[in-house]
C-alpha cells in the first residue's frame, strides 16, 4: 500500500499543478462571494408616488390615462403627496405639468368658490389668457386701471373669486385686446366703479400677485 501511494504522488504533484490556477479562482471567488453582504449597502425603503403620465395643460381634469405610479425613495417623498392614482381622479391642474411630473397637492385648482367678503362688491373684469394658469380662486392680483385725463393710472387690490375662459378676442372695455377669459373679482365698491369708468373709457390690466 505504502508503495503504491509513494508511486502514486508525483501524478498527483503533476496533477496539483495543472489545476493550481483553477483552484486559485475557485478560492477568490469564494472569498468574494463572502464578502458582498458586507460591501453592499442595505436599499433604501421605496414610497409610491402619482406622476404625470404625459404632458398636462393648465385646466386638465385628471382622469387615470393622465396618471401612473412609480417607487421613490421615501426621504425624497412629501408627506402630503398622493400615493394612489384614485386620490387624484377629477382634480385639475392650476399649472402646465411635464410629463413625470410627481402631482402634489399645489398643482391642482382649490376646491370652490371663496366666500365673498362682507360689504364688498363683484365686478367681471377682461383678463390676458396667459394669466390664467398662475391664478385661481381665492388669489389677489392688482387692477391697473387708468382713464383719459387722469395724472397716473389707479391700482386697486382685489380677490379672485372665478375665472371663465371665454376664447380668444374679449372685448370687455378698452382693455380686453386679445383676452381669453373673464375674472369674477371682489373688491371695495368705491373701486368698483373706478374699475367699471376704466373699462367704458379707457383701459385696464391685471397683475397676479405672488
Amino acid at each position: 500500500m505504502l508503495s503504491r501511494i509513494t508511486v502514486s504522488l508525483p501524478q498527483w504533484r503533476r496533477a496539483l499543478r495543472r489545476r493550481r490556477r483553477l483552484l486559485a479562482v475557485l478560492v477568490s471567488a469564494l472569498l468574494i462571494a463572502s464578502a458582498i453582504p458586507q460591501l453592499v449597502p442595505l436599499l433604501p425603503r421605496s414610497h409610491a408616488v402619482v406622476v404625470a403620465d404625459g404632458d398636462l395643460p393648465a385646466g386638465t381634469e385628471l382622469t387615470a390615462a393622465d396618471l401612473r405610479q412609480v417607487h421613490v425613495a421615501a426621504a425624497l417623498v412629501p408627506e402630503d403627496a398622493p400615493a394612489t392614482t384614485q386620490d387624484l381622479l377629477g382634480q385639475r391642474t392650476a399649472v402646465p405639468v411635464s410629463d413625470g411630473t410627481p402631482l402634489l397637492p399645489g398643482l391642482f385648482e382649490a376646491h370652490g368658490t371663496p366666500e365673498m367678503p362682507d360689504g364688498s362688491a363683484l365686478i367681471a373684469v377682461p383678463l390676458q389668457a396667459v394669466l390664467v394658469p398662475h391664478l385661481q380662486s381665492g388669489a389677489e392680483v392688482e387692477i391697473i386701471a387708468s382713464v383719459a385725463g387722469e395724472p397716473a393710472p389707479k391700482r386697486i387690490t382685489a380677490q379672485v373669486m372665478e375665472i371663465s375662459e371665454t376664447g380668444a378676442g374679449g372685448t370687455l372695455g378698452l382693455g380686453g385686446g386679445e383676452g381669453g377669459a373673464v375674472v369674477l373679482v371682489s373688491l371695495p365698491p368705491a373701486r368698483a366703479a373706478d374699475v367699471a369708468q376704466a373699462m367704458s373709457e379707457g383701459w385696464i390690466t391685471i397683475a397676479a400677485i405672488g
